[in-house]
């Protein structure tokens, strides 16, 4: 072998990751979970401590779940010794990211020792805060629940917190909280929403730009009626609020109402058909609703009907909107008259549902001038089916009409149709008589449109295609048009 040959081995061999600075390392190390930027010891004695001074500590007990299968105390017990190590050996003057899960806690105990990793994290003026702590039922419903210690609420590095458990935290009526605080994720227990209910008073979180809420509603009686929850953020710029609840028949008299000026991104889902107010009409960029109930024919309301309108109202300032085939159907009840006008809206998508979304795309299309992109999705029957045998048995409200499902022209030529719209999208198309009039509609009056694509749901596809290619049409033919 010559010199130049032996040169290139030895350079292959050699260890260039090892070479690194400790500062470089220690980043790499910190996108680790901690348990793999520990197991970096057994690479060489340059390794042996480094991993003290990693920024970003990353525990999860499923690792030693799956150590210890079926000696749940075991994994426990080793899990929790663990993490006390690791803190006890932690070097760094500052964490970034605290991220703690930790399944099926059962004692006082187990749960003082995650409030004291949160307390060292604080110590160190932590950055990002995790928190994935599961407490079992049946100690759970007992009132044993996770107390955050009292000085987070002051903390002036923390910028994210992210909670997925119920926690416990009391904040004083006088007292800003989270003062630098920019995105925070909640999960709350509804009616008891005390943590909800005193975060957004005064002053507190006045940098929030980011919130997401999810909430597990339980019913009980005389409480949840009277319950409202006022989010005044006037830095907010994204809000998420998703709400569940084991009972299917069960409807919210939960109120949100939301005070948010700068608000760009909003996404609501509720299954349990809340109320949600929307102050200020701000100028939403995304908006995605979906309220609803699974028994919508047996608990709907007129109140519950122009709850539904008045969350479109607050939204109406928008420029792309996206509504469920639950929310379409909810909103179907509401008074026509007093539907509100789009300004600003560019790009709206619908999700039609055949008992009642025909009889909207009319007064959405003729209050919405400027609109340049719509996306229609026919929804499956089974749904609509079910809702349909029931109201026709036993309807009571006057705005329910069971001629919805036929597509009915606007009774003037909505604007946006001759002026702005471009772009119509129509997905699982399925042949029947009510899609084929609306497209046949579209194909009329859609003078300006520049692509319009059809998705079939039928195996028929090409004879549908070739139906449709033969209806009369307003807009060039050429690459405006897909199947």
């Amino acid at each position: 072998m010559d010199l130049e040959s032996l040169n290139r081995r030895n350079n292959r061999q050699q260890d260039y990751i090892s070479r690194l600075p400790d500062e470089l390392l220690c980043n790499i190390l910190s996108r680790l979970p901690t348990e793999d930027a520990i197991r970096t010891t057994i690479l060489s004695s340059r390794w042996n401590d480094l991993w003290t001074s990693i920024h970003n500590l990353y525990f999860n007990d499923r690792n030693f779940r799956q150590s210890f299968v079926g000696d749940e105390n075991s994994s426990k017990t080793s899990f929790m010794i663990f993490v006390d190590q690791v803190l006890a050996r932690f070097q760094s003057k500052a964490i970034q990211v605290l991220s703690l899960s930790c399944d099926s806690l059962r004692t006082r105990y187990e749960l003082s020792r995650v409030n004291a990793w949160i307390r060292f994290a604080i110590e160190h003026n932590f950055r990002d805060l995790e928190l994935y702590v599961y407490i079992q039922d049946p100690y759970y419903k007992n009132g044993m629940h996770l107390r955050l210690p009292q000085r987070i609420l002051t903390c002036k590095t923390l910028t994210q917190l992210t909670m997925r458990t119920f926690v416990l935290l009391d904040i004083p009526d006088s007292l800003v909280c989270f003062p630098s605080l920019k995105i925070l994720c909640l999960t709350v227990q509804i009616p008891c929403g005390d943590l909800l209910q005193k975060l957004f008073s005064n002053c507190n979180c006045s940098l929030l730009e980011d919130l997401s809420i999810e909430g597990d509603i339980e019913y009980e009686e005389n409480i949840n009626d009277r319950l409202t929850f006022n989010i005044f953020v006037p830095t907010l710029l994204r809000l998420t609020i998703r709400l569940y609840s084991d009972n299917c028949g069960y409807v919210s008299g939960c109120k949100f109402v939301i005070t948010a000026p700068n608000l760009q991104y909003l996404k609501i889902k509720d299954r349990s058909l809340g109320c949600f107010v929307v102050n200020e009409a701000p100028f939403l960029r995304n908006t995605y609703l979906d309220v609803g109930h699974c028994s919508l024919h047996r608990v709907m309301s007129k109140d519950k009907a122009n709850c539904a309108m008045e969350l479109v109202k607050g939204t109406s300032r928008g420029s792309f909107l996206s509504m469920s085939a639950e929310m379409m159907a909810a909103l179907s009840f509401a008074c026509s008259a007093d539907f509100p006008t789009f300004p600003n809206l560019i790009h709206l998508e619908l999700n039609i549902e055949p008992s009642f979304g025909w009889k909207l795309l009319p007064h959405f299309l003729s209050s919405s001038p400027n609109l340049k992109v719509l996306i229609l999705k026919k929804e499956q029957r089974r749904f609509c089916d079910r809702i349909m045998d029931d109201l026709n048995a036993s309807c009571d409200l006057e705005e329910y009409n069971p001629e919805a499902s036929i597509w009915i022209e606007p009774k003037t030529l909505p604007s946006c149709l001759s002026s702005h719209l471009e772009e119509i999208q129509i997905k699982d198309t399925s042949g029947k008589d009510d899609e084929l009039e609306a497209i046949r509609y579209f194909f009329k009056y859609g003078v300006v449109l520049k692509k319009f694509s059809i998705g079939f749901r039928s195996r028929s596809k090409e004879h549908l295609k070739n139906e449709i290619l033969m209806l009369p049409r307003g807009f060039i033919v050429g690459e405006k048009s897909g199947f």
